[in-house]
């Protein structure tokens, strides 16, 4: 579901897998200028492409235009650093209502029908389906959803949002942050005790096996988790360094040795 994913991004690959994609596909600002000819809606994203449906429909000279929804843009979920769950959504554009007054449940539900029956079922298309209002009709469009829903079931999944909120949630990949594999919460608690206690030879241990595994990843070119590692271990070491109050000779042949072995540690 759309309205309820926390990775939400844009992937144009899988409407390359429709078969409107070659003819029909756009960037959402050019499909939303037909209408809004005056407006900047979706300018600053022009990476975010659709399918034009609503042209689809026009080129098959159907009579009643007002039967489909305007768009279907590429989605996935964002998981272990990678596209995941892959769909399309509908979009309905209403940037030019001032309230909701002319809703109507039946003409939102035929343009919904027609539109998935139109488009098929090649590729999938979320459950769900997006109508997007101006900023300062959004929010009054929501109520308006949520009450519908509430007399009919077959609008609960209808959601309203504003252009801005539709950005957002369709964040890019190349924007998300990188989700570590490894979760070092265990490894800086127990490096901290150690260090702290200044039982160097166990600081070792550790230091080398993680290093060894940071390597590892390295070889195999997972280059941010092998730095996501080393981050930890030399945070960590910092972190626990600093709070050494007296430090003996033999210790600080220790701390020179460990690094200068593993330098990233400094």
């Amino acid at each position: 579901m759309v309205s309820r994913a926390t990775n939400l991004v844009c992937d144009n690959a899988v409407l390359q897998g429709h078969a409107l994609y070659a003819k029909y596909h756009r960037a959402l600002y050019v499909i939303s200028l037909k209408d809004y000819k005056h407006d900047t809606y979706f300018q600053s994203r022009p990476e975010i492409e659709g399918i034009d449906i609503d042209q689809f429909e026009v080129d098959r000279s159907i009579a009643d235009r007002d039967m489909t929804m305007d768009a279907m843009v590429g989605v996935a979920d964002y998981s272990n650093n990678r596209a995941v769950n892959n769909r399309m959504v509908l979009l309905e554009l209403r940037m030019d209502y001032d309230s909701t007054k002319h809703l109507r449940h039946k003409k939102l539900l035929g343009k919904i029908n027609h539109s998935r029956a139109a488009i098929g079922t090649a590729v999938r298309v979320d459950e769900e389906n997006v109508f997007v209002f101006r900023k300062d009709v959004a929010e009054e469009a929501k109520k308006w959803m949520f009450a519908t829903s509430q007399e009919y079931p077959d609008a609960k999944g209808w959601v309203a949002l504003s252009p801005e909120e539709l950005e957002n949630l369709l964040q890019s990949q190349a924007s998300m942050p990188y989700q570590a594999i490894t979760n070092m919460a265990s490894v800086d608690k127990d490096l901290g005790s150690k260090i702290a206690a200044k039982d160097f030879d166990a600081v070792l241990e550790i230091v080398d096996y993680w290093h060894c595994q940071a390597e590892q990843y390295k070889l195999r070119y997972q280059l941010k988790e092998e730095q996501h590692i080393k981050n930890h271990l030399h945070d960590t070491w910092q972190k626990s360094k600093a709070g050494i109050n007296k430090i003996s000779s033999s210790e600080q042949v220790y701390i020179d040795y460990l690094e200068d072995e593993y330098s990233y540690l400094r």
